[in-house]
């Protein structure tokens, strides 16, 4: 598609932005979000809310944080909320809001209704941008729902600024001045009646939904014979693994100085010598073990990457391991020269397992390479390829991914903050259960049928949304005349 455009166009905006997305979006489509017989600027209904940020430290009470990372897409009420009395990073104050929209991300559908009677003093990241309906002739629900539909979140995308899936957000200021389309209230609070219907059956089928993490850890509970709520006891910690359980609470207990003498380097940090940690070591040492190291054929670690957008072959970073799945939604490209000239230091087969080493949270993410297409590999990650005459790979990834994999990762990894590292020697001295291939299939084949019965829910919920999308459609061609 080919269009010219008039220098002037340019110099209306905010910021010189070229660009052929953003410029088709403003001088095209006319910044409408939704396609509209009539239309009203977006600032006409809601306005952003100044706020002081809460600097990173200890808080004057009890907050609700909302982390991005740990909202689905495109989700109908607000999800793993944490309460905290202590923050890392510098947060927006989200309380007042109507309506909470991530800067960040928000093609993919960081879109949330704010539910204060259930979490009051809400705060998140400075990238959730807090918004206040300005306009009683609008719903926020259905606005909600009306940028959430596929084309208004394309319109989004268009407006996207950054160079790579990481950095790439929308600025505040042309999401005000877009246009959404005119819907009398009456139309509006009729569509929304019928959209909380559905809403109720979306609700019904999340509380059949378990976490991933919590089928793995109950299926190895019941096999190596250990509290199924022992992975929760364990405490959340800094990697990927531990987020799930509760969170860590102060206690003291005593540790022998023998104790200190378990590692090769002495080790006084809480996680290595705290009860729990010496239950776990007590659990997998009932067992006959091998060391990562007898069952590996090899281990690599990622790359640098020299990206090129016109590129052919994806690059697995950190953000496209999901701990459960590899997301190339938003991947980036190097080309096939480069990768050729790497693939024998870090191209990705299909079969290899990847765990992330460094990075709070991250590290400790763990995914199975199931994909029939090239790829490497970034720096911040392992590559792991095992010897499948002994061990399954999807056993050994769901095994690192379940709490008597994932404590000797949190156990094990060194440096503070969010400088946290895990070395090769490390990854091959953690250890995990000898049994033969016919008992790893037995265990592997329990853990896909749990998570493929979920993932028929997930995809029931998803036919939901759709019904909620045609429904916001329906009322937005009902308002054409």
């Amino acid at each position: 598609m080919w269009y010219t455009i008039n220098l002037k166009s340019i110099a209306k905006q905010d910021s010189f932005r070229p660009d052929p997305k953003f410029r088709r979006f403003w001088d095209v489509e006319k910044g409408i979000i939704y396609p509209s017989s009539k239309s009203i600027p977006f600032r006409a209904v809601l306005e952003e809310l100044k706020v002081s940020k809460f600097k990173k430290g200890e808080l004057d009470d009890t907050y609700y944080l909302l982390n991005i990372s740990d909202q689905r897409p495109k989700t109908i009420y607000l999800e793993n909320i944490e309460e905290v009395e202590e923050i890392g990073s510098d947060k927006n104050p989200l309380s007042d809001a109507d309506i909470i929209i991530s800067k960040l991300g928000l093609p993919k559908g960081y879109i949330f209704l704010n539910e204060p009677e259930k979490y009051p003093n809400l705060i998140g990241s400075t990238e959730l941008i807090p918004y206040k309906l300005i306009n009683p002739e609008y719903s926020a629900k259905f606005i909600k729902y009306l940028l959430l539909l596929d084309k208004s979140l394309n319109s989004f995308a268009c407006l996207e600024s950054g160079k790579t899936p990481s950095h790439k957000r929308v600025n505040p200021f042309d999401i005000l001045k877009a246009k959404i389309p005119y819907v009398p209230k009456e139309v509006q609070d009729f569509s929304v009646k019928k959209i909380e219907f559905i809403e109720r059956d979306v609700i019904a089928l999340k509380a059949q939904i378990k976490e991933p993490l919590e089928i793995i850890n109950e299926i190895f509970a019941e096999e190596f014979i250990y509290s199924t709520e022992l992975w929760k006891e364990f405490s959340k910690g800094m990697t990927a693994g531990t987020q799930k359980s509760n969170p860590r609470t102060l206690h003291y207990f005593p540790v022998k100085s023998s104790q200190c003498a378990l590692s090769e380097i002495l080790r006084f940090s809480s996680r290595y010598h705290n009860p729990v940690t010496i239950q776990l070591n007590q659990i997998l040492e009932a067992n006959e073990l091998w060391h990562v190291e007898d069952v590996v054929k090899d281990i690599k670690k990622g790359i640098q990457p020299i990206y090129d957008t016109d590129g052919d072959v994806k690059v697995v970073k950190i953000a496209n391991m999901k701990n459960g799945y590899i997301d190339f939604t938003e991947a980036e490209l190097v080309s096939e020269k480069f990768y050729e000239s790497v693939k024998d230091k870090a191209g990705v087969e299909q079969g290899d397992i990847l765990l992330c080493c460094t990075g709070k949270v991250s590290l400790g993410k763990i995914d199975y390479y199931n994909l029939d297409e090239s790829a490497i590999l970034s720096v911040d990650s392992y590559i792991i390829r095992v010897n499948e005459k002994k061990v399954h790979p999807l056993f050994f990834t769901y095994f690192f991914r379940g709490i008597l994999g994932a404590y000797q990762i949190e156990r094990d990894y060194t440096g503070t903050t969010n400088q946290i590292h895990l070395y090769d020697s490390q990854i091959r001295d953690f250890m995990l259960p000898k049994i033969d291939m016919k008992h790893q299939q037995k265990i592997v084949d329990q853990v896909k049928k749990a998570l493929d019965e979920q993932r028929k829910v997930k995809n029931q919920i998803e036919e939901k949304q759709k019904d909620i999308s045609k429904i916001i459609e329906n009322a937005i061609e009902e308002s054409q005349y």
